[in-house]
């Protein structure tokens, strides 16, 4: 697999592991990585198999099989690692929360709580994620189903992140992931903000991200 990591010059032992969407662009939101790299993070981004420069098939039984094993890199290096998600990459981010319990939390933008429920609010994308994937197998219905995961995550802290006028995943489904995880997550909806919230500057973005964290931070650190 094709990976960049981004390595800060402040250093405060963290990390941040981004998975992209199914179009397939590990750098669709570089300017968001850059920003939070300048924050002191480390950044990990990749093609999933089969995207751009990575080989082998796609297959999105195997999106959080090789997310895990990235997270458990960077955990092996010492770092504390959020995991953060844009459309399948969010949805793809909750089921790999849900199998690797090192992750200490999620940023999860724009995404789709389940196949069947995309299929049904939006069945035009069907003949679209077949062309992308090819046909989907039970095991991929079943490793894209984050709404029957998402409640498997607290106590660990979720922020969903959604545009209002996303024309691609409706922002209902990060209301539907993010009611059923509970308090445990926190919902932002971005005003205008469009499906991988290229409306919003990534100083911006990223400034949501990192004071999210802070505030969980804080909570910890109160409540030890």
């Amino acid at each position: 697999m094709n990976c960049t990591l981004r390595e800060p010059s402040i250093n405060h032992d963290e990390a941040i592991l981004y998975l992209h969407g199914w179009g397939g662009d590990m750098e669709v939101q570089s300017g968001l990585l850059d920003e939070l790299c300048l924050s002191g993070f480390y950044v990990l981004n990749f093609n999933q198999r089969g995207f751009n420069t990575s080989t082998g098939k796609r297959s999105l039984t195997s999106w959080h099989l090789d997310a895990s094993l990235l997270t458990n890199y960077l955990a092996d290096h010492g770092l504390r690692v959020w995991i953060c998600g844009l459309s399948t990459g969010g949805t793809m981010a909750i089921s790999t929360m849900d199998i690797n319990k090192r992750l200490a939390g999620g940023i999860i933008m724009s995404p789709f709580a389940s196949l069947n429920q995309l299929f049904e609010d939006k069945p035009e994308l069907r003949d679209r994620l077949h062309g992308i994937f090819g046909q989907f197998t039970e095991s991929d219905y079943r490793a894209a189903d984050a709404y029957s995961k998402v409640d498997n995550i607290p106590p660990r802290p979720m922020v969903f992140i959604c545009g209002d006028a996303d024309v691609t995943i409706p922002s209902s489904h990060s209301r539907l992931l993010s009611h059923k995880a509970g308090e445990s997550a926190t919902l932002v909806t971005v005003p205008w903000g469009d499906h991988i919230l290229s409306t919003i500057p990534p100083t911006q973005l990223a400034k949501m991200i990192i004071d999210w964290i802070a505030r969980v931070k804080f909570r910890e650190n109160s409540n030890p």
